[in-house]
């Protein structure tokens, strides 16, 4: 019964999803849509509050698990649902898909994220990732009229099954050699040595395919086509919270496993890691649409995290778990910027269409000059403080030429972020995007550089926590 009560986030998670989809059948309660969501998002968050574990609690024969660790998670990404549902509201009904449907999709979409951080079982942890994803693709295609949509939905839908593919494949081998399906089992250290060539084979398919959920080079065709075509809002959401998921169950597979002292696999990620910098930073400085630009970003900023993971085996995870974070709030940050920015005849596309725009909002520039700043990895914000960390870590181990070549560019896509920064204060022109005057929108975009500004100033906020349930 104990274990029960730490499932009911997620049982909540589940009621709230279909009780959006029954009152949008409701023509009155259909009007309210919006509260009804921010509503259930707002319980849901307490009862991951009330609802912590000091112990370990497992549930359905250890399919799941319950600790600090997967409730502190889970609130991050609540949290980030929070503030994706408050911001959305406008732009979805100038977009026409403020409807039951899309909410109902989104909670699911949460759902099984929630169940993938609490997954201890390959079969659980592969429907936590379908789920997540089947929820994205029709969410990303709900936009009837943008072709665009209807493309990145076909896209993210074919590539995700290959990745998916990849990950199962990963997951018979273990199977195969554990002759279970459970975490505990498989992360053993005899396992590992009487299975060697197959368990470091089974990680590399597992980790192609967490490399996929990243848009990590070289699998991140992808992503650039999604960013385009999606509703900002579920770019919003893919952007953010199910990396956090991916990030964790990456965190299960490695914590404790003697992979983590294999050199080859090392060399793998970090591999992954350098290759996604670089490609990301590289194909960034071309862009001349916003969000394909902050796609390449967020390739960019995936190598990073892989370069953080590489950094880890000395059981340091808290190091990529800060970098995923902070880059989760600065993309939730930037994406409900140019939502809350986007009017019913208009979208932000090129960067041109930002020019002169701190004549429009004072107030909105700081934040998307905050924001920025914070994805390039500039002093004053908690991004610098997040490369600073993982640079710090490989310096720390002698890998100078990695640090080294991840610097460089690093330092090459400064330019893109400043180019953006440069049309925005530093050019003339007339910007019809600002035309909202909702004041839960504005504050909550206020409160994101407030929030990267106090965790540079005082990071250990973050990181303490971290350390303490990594």
């Amino acid at each position: 019964m104990n274990g029960m009560i730490s499932f009911i986030p997620e049982i909540f998670t589940l009621f709230a999803s279909m009780s959006i989809l029954m009152l949008g059948l409701i023509k009155k309660a259909a009007t309210k849509i919006h509260l009804f969501s921010i509503t259930f998002s707002i319980i849901l968050f307490a009862l991951t509050i009330i609802i912590q574990n000091t112990e370990v609690i497992y549930i359905f024969d250890k399919t799941l698990k319950f600790d600090t660790g997967t409730a502190f998670f889970k609130q991050i990404c609540i949290s980030l649902f929070i503030i994706i549902i408050l911001v959305s509201n406008q732009f979805l009904i100038d977009k026409k898909i403020q409807r039951a449907e899309f909410y109902s999709l989104l909670f699911l979409s949460l759902l099984g994220t929630l169940l993938l951080i609490s997954s201890e079982n390959l079969i659980m942890i592969f429907l936590g990732i379908e789920l997540t994803a089947l929820c994205l693709y029709s969410m990303i295609a709900l936009s009837k009229n943008n072709i665009l949509s209807y493309e990145a939905a076909i896209k993210y839908f074919v590539l995700s099954i290959i990745a998916s593919g990849l990950l199962l494949f990963g997951f018979s081998f273990l199977y195969g050699i554990s002759s279970s399906l459970n975490l505990s089992d498989i992360l053993n250290d005899q396992l590992y040595f009487e299975n060697l060539s197959i368990y470091f084979f089974s990680y590399i398919l597992i980790f192609v395919g967490i490399a996929f959920k990243f848009a990590a080079a070289p699998f991140h065709m992808w992503l650039p086509d999604i960013y385009e075509g999606s509703p900002y809002i579920v770019t919003t959401f893919i952007s953010s919270i199910p990396k956090i998921g991916i990030f964790y169950i990456a965190f299960r597979f490695l914590d404790n496993n003697l992979i983590m002292l294999n050199d080859l696999f090392l060399y793998f990620l970090m591999s992954i890691g350098l290759l996604s910098i670089a490609l990301g930073n590289i194909f960034a400085l071309s862009q001349t649409k916003v969000m394909r630009l902050l796609a390449y970003s967020g390739i960019a900023n995936a190598g990073f995290i892989f370069l953080g993971i590489f950094v880890s085996s000395n059981s340091s995870f808290y190091v990529p778990a800060f970098y995923i974070i902070i880059y989760s709030i600065s993309s939730v940050g930037i994406i409900s910027i140019l939502s809350v920015l986007s009017s019913k005849g208009f979208n932000i596309v090129y960067i041109n269409d930002l020019k002169g725009f701190v004549n429009n909002s004072a107030f909105l520039s700081l934040s998307f000059l905050i924001i920025l700043l914070s994805l390039a990895g500039i002093p004053f914000t908690a991004g610098f403080y997040a490369k600073y960390i993982i640079f710090n870590e490989l310096i720390s181990r002698e890998f100078f030429v990695i640090a080294l070549i991840a610097i460089i560019f690093t330092a090459i896509g400064l330019y893109y972020y400043l180019r953006i920064i440069w049309f925005i204060y530093f050019e003339d022109g007339f910007s019809t995007l600002y035309n909202v005057k909702n004041p839960i929108s504005n504050f909550i975009i206020f409160l994101i550089p407030i929030i990267i500004i106090i965790l540079f100033l005082v990071p250990d906020l973050l990181l303490d926590r971290l350390i303490s349930i990594l």
